[in-house]
């Protein structure tokens, strides 16, 4: 699963619960863009509104992560390192060497060696 597609869910789980957060003007603020009547939106287009939803959802619940943080909160090791495209750098190892222990040194390298990505993908 993509991580926007994870992230919609949680969005939506969100707005089901109110849009809770430590600040309530933002559910109030939400639910104004939509018509009590008609519970159609009234000023936004629906991937406007969504947008505006993600964005707010990313700052008051998940505290504005930065995107490798999110990445690893939203996504076990393994299924973290396929959706990098890095499966085959474990493919071949037993799944219980797959740690954190195991992946934290393979993040830092990826993230300070920049001749480990010009490596060739066999």
């Amino acid at each position: 699963m993509a991580l926007h597609s994870i992230l919609k869910s949680k969005v939506i789980e969100w707005r089901r619960n109110n849009y809770q957060s430590d600040y309530p003007s933002i559910s109030e603020i939400m639910d104004f863009n939509f018509n009590p009547e008609t519970k159609n939106l009234r000023f936004l287009r629906k991937a406007q509104f969504e947008a505006l939803e993600t964005y707010w959802y990313l700052r008051l619940v998940e505290g504005t992560p930065h995107i490798f943080d999110l990445y690893k909160r939203l996504f076990p090791q393994i299924q973290m390192l396929e959706t990098f495209g890095l499966k085959h750098l474990i493919q071949n190892l037993p799944e219980k060497l797959i740690t954190k222990e195991f992946i934290a040194p393979l993040f830092t390298t990826i993230k300070t060696d920049d001749g480990f990505l010009t490596l060739p993908i066999p």
